[in-house]
This record gives C-alpha cells, structure tokens and sequence, in this order.
C-alpha cells in the first residue's frame, strides 16, 4: 500500500510541474496578416522563425510603359512565406512568395490585364545582428492578343532580428517593362 501511495505522489508531482510553453492555435482560427513563429532559447543561440504575410495591393497604380498610361489594379494579391534559421553569420532564409488573382486595367487604352507569378529563393546575408533577404518578385500581366503584355517587378527586404522580429519592407517604386 506504501508502494502506491509513493508511486502516486510521485507521479503526480511530475506531471504538475510540467509546464507547456507557447501557444497553439484553435481550430479554424482565422490567421492574421502575419503571423510569425519562432523558436528561440534564452541563451541567445540559433533559432528557426517561420512567417506568412499576405498583401492586398487592389488599387496600387503604376505606370505601364508598354502603352505609356498610369494602371490600376482591381485585384492584386501577394503571399510571402519566409522560413529559415538565425545562427548569426550562418543564419539562412528560405522565401516563397506567389501572386494570386492579379487583375489590372489601363486608365486610358481600357486594356485589361490578368496574371500570376511564383518565386523562390534562398539566400544569407548578415549584418549588424540582423538576417536580411532580397526579395525581387516578378509578376507577369498579359492582356488580350498579347501584343502589350508586361512584367511588374516589385522589390521587398526581409529582416530577422536577434529576438526574432521579422519585418517586411517594400520598395515603394513598382518598375515595368514590355514583354
């Protein structure tokens, strides 16, 4: 009867004194525009981080030099998915970023524009205690009978800080060119 008394007591003094870190999402909850995982020790060692940021540019204008007019945007939808591993100089990232449902018009000429793009890449840079990427996204729009089709190219910076902050910071200038 002491033997499992004892085994009992002990068992439960194990059990209470787990304790479980981080949050885990409910089900069909809806995520945000980012969301960011990281998983870091407090030493301050290597860490992986994990993040999805979604963009909804309906409405950006650019100018299309193809047909020499300003273009709208009616729906233009841009998803980033970056992973990797801080280690300092040995950190790396893993970005994938894709366009879904891009729908534009011309201001003037009425030309309307669809397309799509994806992109990959890995890459390293460390500086300063922060992880930084490139990110250079191609979309490619093409229109009708393709004589005016054209290529957006939008340029991002991906940063990693040492407590694992991720930001995104776009290029505010949209570049185009013929096709």
């Amino acid at each position: 009867m002491k033997q499992i008394f004892f085994f009992t007591a002990v068992a439960f003094l194990t059990l209470s004194s787990c304790r479980k870190e981080g949050t885990t999402l409910v089900k069909d909850q809806t995520l945000a525009k980012s969301q960011t995982q990281t998983h870091a020790n407090s030493s301050g060692g290597a860490f992986t981080f994990s993040d999805v940021y979604t963009i909804d540019l309906a409405g950006e204008q650019f100018y299309n030099s193809c047909t020499n007019e300003q273009m709208t945007a009616s729906t233009w939808n841009l998803l980033i998915d970056v992973h990797g591993i801080y280690n300092g100089t040995k950190s790396t990232i893993t970005a994938h970023a894709n366009v879904q449902e891009f729908k534009g018009v011309g201001e003037e000429s009425g030309l309307e524009y669809i397309g799509a793009s994806t992109y990959n890449e890995q890459t390293n840079y460390f500086s300063n205690g922060v992880f930084t990427t490139k990110l250079v996204h191609l979309t490619h729009a093409m229109t009708a009978g393709g004589g005016n089709n054209l290529i957006i190219t939008e340029t991002f910076y991906i940063n990693v800080s040492a407590d694992g902050t991720i930001t995104y910071i776009r290029d505010p200038v949209l570049e185009t060119r013929c096709q």
